[in-house]
C-alpha cells in the first residue's frame, strides 16, 4: 500500500444552527487543532496530516444520516492508539471498536465516534488486503436483508424498524443509524 498523495482531501459538512458551537469544538478536539477560518456560521479546519479541508457551514437544521460516515486512515498500530488517546484526552466518547473486521477488501482495526450532528467518523488501519468485499452479521443475529446470515460490507442493509413502516439503512462499517437519510438534500458551498 502507498502512502497518500500530497494532496488533501477536501468535505464540507452541515451543521445545525443549534448544535454548530458544539459541533466545532468536537471537530476541533477531534483534529487537536483549532479551525483556520472562523467566520459567523462557518468554520474551516487544514488538517496537515492527515491532508484534510473540512469545512462546517451553519444552516438551520440537519437531518441525521447526510453523510454515512467519515474516515480518518492512519498507517500504523501506534498511530491508532495515539489517535484513541488523544481524542478521549479530549473527552471525545469512543462510541464503537473493532479489531480484525474484514471491510471493502481490507482487514482492518478501527475505532468509532459519534459527532453532535449525529455523523460517523472513523480512525482506521488497514491491516492487509483480503479477497472479498466483507461482510457483517445481521443485527441481533436475525437475517440480514438478501434473507442470509449476512450481508456485503459497506453496503446498505435494509431493516424493518419493529412496529414501523418505514426502512432504515444501516452500514457494516458503521454503527447503526438512528434515522433514515433524507429523500433529498441541497448542497452548500464550501
Amino acid at each position: 500500500m502507498t502512502q497518500p498523495t500530497p494532496a488533501r482531501f477536501h468535505l464540507s459538512l452541515r451543521a445545525s444552527r443549534a448544535r454548530f458551537a458544539e459541533t466545532v469544538a468536537f471537530y476541533e478536539a477531534l483534529f487537536g487543532l483549532p479551525p483556520s477560518k472562523r467566520r459567523p456560521g462557518y468554520a474551516k479546519f487544514e488538517v496537515p496530516e492527515p491532508a484534510l479541508n473540512m469545512t462546517l457551514n451553519e444552516v438551520e437544521e440537519v437531518v441525521l444520516n447526510e453523510v454515512d460516515h467519515l474516515g480518518l486512515q492512519v498507517w500504523s498500530t501506534d498511530e491508532l492508539a495515539a489517535a484513541r488517546a488523544r481524542v478521549e484526552a479530549a473527552g471525545l466518547r469512543v462510541a464503537f471498536e473493532e479489531e480484525q473486521t474484514e471491510c471493502c477488501y481490507a482487514a482492518q482495526d478501527k475505532f468509532w465516534l459519534v459527532d453532535p450532528e449525529g455523523r460517523k467518523v472513523e480512525f482506521f488501519l488497514v491491516l492487509h488486503d483480503v479477497e472479498h468485499f466483507g461482510e457483517r452479521p445481521a443485527a441481533d443475529g436475525a437475517d440480514g436483508a438478501d434473507g442470509a446470515s449476512g450481508s456485503a460490507c459497506c453496503a446498505p442493509i435494509v431493516e424493518e424498524a419493529p412496529g414501523a413502516a418505514a426502512a432504515e439503512a444501516t452500514s457494516c462499517c458503521a454503527p447503526a443509524a438512528a434515522a433514515p437519510a433524507p429523500a433529498a438534500a441541497k448542497s452548500s458551498c464550501c
